[in-house]
């Protein structure tokens, strides 16, 4: 992503220092970054990058969270309604509980 589409390229004109992406300030500390930009202080741009770039935090079992990730069913419709829908494909899972017959 562009500096620019995160709102901090007019502090950082020109694309001073070779910085010209996000992922170029947020490899920095705010330390470096202020003095390649030779800033007093640009701890500023590197938490607004950081939370331009992060999602917001939702909790699962809120009913107006909609995950756009696909799922599979788990067969039980209480777990499925826990997970937010059943098991997100594409990740890893482990399933743990106490052992029955």
């Amino acid at each position: 992503m562009h500096t620019q589409a995160l709102g901090v390229y007019s502090e950082l004109t020109g694309e001073l220092a070779g910085i010209r992406t996000a992922v170029d300030v947020l490899c920095l500390t705010s330390d470096e970054l202020a003095r390649r930009l030779r800033l007093p202080d640009a701890h500023h741009i590197t938490e607004k990058v950081a939370k331009a770039l992060a999602p917001s935090p939702q909790l699962i079992g809120d009913p107006s969270y909609k995950d756009p990730r696909e799922r599979i069913t788990t067969g039980d419709a209480n777990l499925d309604s826990l997970l937010g829908g059943g098991i997100v494909t594409g990740a890893i899972w482990e399933i743990v509980g106490e052992r029955s017959v």
